[in-house]
């Protein structure tokens, strides 16, 4: 877990207002001072479908904002031991609580699941947030060989 966040509240979805599903919620933890939360959402994807995550993120993405991030396989593997790793930012008008921000990097391993990590975060950490997911991310998970 990284330094400075406890566990909080599972088991929940919120509603992003984007007219898109959004995932329950299986894990969350949350900064001391609440200005970011940190969701997963394990997805198990059948054999053969591994393409579906891919689908998901670019459904859900914000393209009129937004750019989709594709991370190249040498971070993916070093970071979650995966396969394949994409970030979107989603435009969510009805935000969870008082994060009206999010950033959800989608997480494959071909074989295993997908998760989708979710960044929620408030209009204060705005322009602190590249350096917060920077420090956060390598430490969240990782898949096991």
């Amino acid at each position: 877990m990284p330094k400075r966040y406890v566990e909080c509240d599972s088991g929940f979805s919120f509603f992003c207002g984007d007219w898109k599903i959004t995932n329950g919620i299986s894990y969350s933890i949350i900064k001391k001072d609440s200005s970011v939360k940190i969701a997963l959402s394990f997805v198990r994807t059948p054999s053969g479908a591994e393409d579906n995550y891919l689908r998901t993120a670019v459904n859900r993405a914000d393209t009129m904002h937004h750019k989709i991030i594709y991370y190249d396989s040498a971070f993916s593997k070093q970071t979650f031991n995966a396969d394949h790793v994409v970030a979107i930012t989603r435009n969510c008008t009805l935000p969870y609580k008082n994060l009206n921000n999010n950033r959800v990097f989608f997480i494959a391993r071909n074989g295993r699941c997908h998760i989708e990590l979710t960044y929620l975060y408030t209009d204060k950490m705005k322009k602190k947030i590249e350096p917060e997911i920077e420090r956060t991310l390598k430490t969240i998970l990782k898949f096991k060989d």
